[in-house]
């Protein structure tokens, strides 16, 4: 009988940990799929944006895009995305810019212009 209860456990931790990492994966699906999706109603996507020039001060739906984006690498990166998606360009978002830029080696000038916009199409995909 205590050779079944073993297995029993065992069989409990794994099927725990297959739950987990299926969760896992469905977060990290969600992540990479959202910059796929408008960023509003209104349809604005990153091709739409990827000959704006947006930068600190800057409000509008392309900001919007960008966080999503700059969003995703960074959970690529360390598994967290901090930005708050509100259109608005400000600190937060001019300092991922700038470490986005500096990993894909870019000036990392803090504005996103169309070669900025370019390597947010793929933000896990580079170096």
């Amino acid at each position: 009988m205590g050779h079944m209860s073993d297995h029993t456990n065992q069989l409990t931790v794994l099927t725990k940990t297959m739950a987990r990492n299926l969760s896992a994966i469905v977060l990290l699906l969600a992540v990479v799929l959202a910059p796929a999706m408008p960023a509003s109603a209104a349809g604005v996507t990153l091709d739409s944006c990827k000959n704006t020039v947006i930068r600190y001060g800057s409000k509008n739906l392309c900001v919007r895009v960008a966080q999503n984006q700059l969003n995703t690498f960074s959970y690529c990166m360390t598994g967290t995305s901090p930005l708050k998606v509100d259109g608005v360009f400000g600190g937060a978002t001019r300092t991922l810019t700038r470490n986005f830029q500096s990993y894909v080696n870019i000036s990392p000038d803090g504005v996103i212009g169309p070669i900025t916009w370019e390597y947010l199409r793929y933000p896990c995909s580079h170096p």
